[in-house]
């Protein structure tokens, strides 16, 4: 990616973002591998409200 104005707050505003999302990321599967190990889910609905809810609380935690 190119960028033409203010390169260099560009590039570390996008890789601050890169590093934040990928703990995000690792943080949400983390969650979900545990709460789906403990508690058995055989709902598709309850699956998808529960990586929602997931979701939601990894960026609460990692922000």
């Amino acid at each position: 990616m190119r960028f033409r104005r203010h390169v260099a707050l560009k590039e570390t505003l996008l890789a601050t973002v890169s590093k934040t999302m990928t703990g995000v990321y690792i943080m949400h599967y983390s969650v979900f591998h545990i709460v789906t190990a403990l508690i058995p889910i055989n709902s598709l609905a309850t699956k998808l409200t529960l990586i929602v809810l997931t979701f939601v609380l990894s960026v609460l935690l990692a922000d």
